[in-house]
């Protein structure tokens, strides 16, 4: 028996024991029992739609729990990914800037030899100046990791704001469990309707997607 029909039921146990009191006072032949038995079948319909409509919006909240946990298990995938990157950007840099400490230092090998070996003068410049070449491709290599670098470092802070989003839904989620029941002892009086297949259809449990709009290399 779901929250409602709990309550519920309750209520028309009570009602049940005051009405059958009143019943043997005023009894008049089988009148006011069958008012008590017409009473009471409406209330028992009452509560098998309270109690449906429970169970519904329930099913609701579950589905916003499980979407919301399944999106922010995209969204750490997804950093984790990022994160593997980069690191792998900071092993090349490093790779990248010994490289250029040992090219560094063959040119200051270089410049040595070509002011001791004035014979081998015009090789040994070739030599510098291929040396030279090769420095500048390698700083441009580092330049470019640099920049990815920094993409990929923009595209982790998006998506650590994509985990925030998807924590803030799963707490409004958490949120509106908690004010079901209070909702619940709003609408389970004669005066009100239980919330109908249309009406709990139209209960939003959209999540935003979580979107890798850089890629990973």
């Amino acid at each position: 028996m779901g929250l409602i029909s709990g309550k519920v039921a309750s209520m028309i146990l009570a009602g049940t024991v005051v009405t059958g009191g009143l019943a043997s006072l005023t009894y008049d032949g089988g009148d006011a029992l069958k008012t008590v038995r017409l009473w009471m079948m409406d209330e028992s319909s009452k509560v098998q739609a309270f109690d449906k409509a429970e169970g519904k919006l329930l099913d609701k909240i579950n589905a916003l729990k499980t979407a919301a946990s399944t999106k922010i298990g995209e969204a750490n995938d997804l950093i984790a990914d990022k994160n593997t990157v980069i690191r792998d950007k900071n092993q090349t840099i490093e790779g990248l800037a010994e490289e250029i400490d040992g090219y560094l230092e063959e040119i200051r090998i270089l410049e040595a030899q070509i002011d001791e070996l004035t014979g081998d003068n015009e090789q040994l410049r070739g030599e510098l100046d291929s040396a030279l070449v090769d420095l500048e491709l390698i700083r441009a290599q580092l330049a470019q990791a640099n920049e990815q670098i920094a993409e990929l470092t923009t595209e982790n802070e998006r998506l650590n704001q994509e985990l925030e989003k998807a924590n803030g839904e799963i707490q409004k989620a958490n949120d509106d469990a908690y004010g079901t029941e209070a909702f619940i002892d709003q609408v389970q009086t004669e005066k009100h309707k239980p919330l109908s297949d249309e009406e709990i259809e139209e209960v939003d449990i959209t999540l935003p997607e979580i979107v890798d709009e850089a890629g990973t290399e």
